[in-house]
């Protein structure tokens, strides 16, 4: 039987990690892609820490649509982002392998929609 007054332990806070400056350059591509709301969250992280991780490691602008803001006739939020072609093809990877999950089916990026 738990004791009654016995501290609630729980999952560690990740630590915030500091977002790099994006700098904006003339050669940059951009594009967006449709997401399920009920899959933004894993894009997101706690804390916005997996977006930050992932700007840091693409060197990318990702961010989403505001909270209620959806494509006319779905619920599906857009995703944006902006950077060099490399890096985008690195945050591309980096947001799909978020959206999979650990066990989840391998998608292309033309199956998010």
């Amino acid at each position: 039987m738990p004791q009654m007054n016995q501290p609630r332990m729980s999952a560690p806070m990740p630590q915030k990690t500091a977002l790099k400056p994006f700098i904006p350059r003339p050669d940059d591509v951009k594009f967006k892609v449709e997401i399920p709301d009920s899959l933004v969250g894993r894009v997101l992280g706690r804390l916005g820490a997996t977006i930050t991780e992932i700007q840091n490691t693409s060197g990318c602008e990702v961010k989403f649509s505001q909270r209620g803001e959806y494509v006319p006739g779905t619920q599906n939020r857009l995703l944006y982002v902006c950077g060099q072609p490399a890096g985008c093809k690195v945050a591309q990877q980096l947001i799909l392998s978020k959206i999979e999950g650990d066990t989840g089916p391998e998608l292309t990026w033309e199956q998010i929609k």
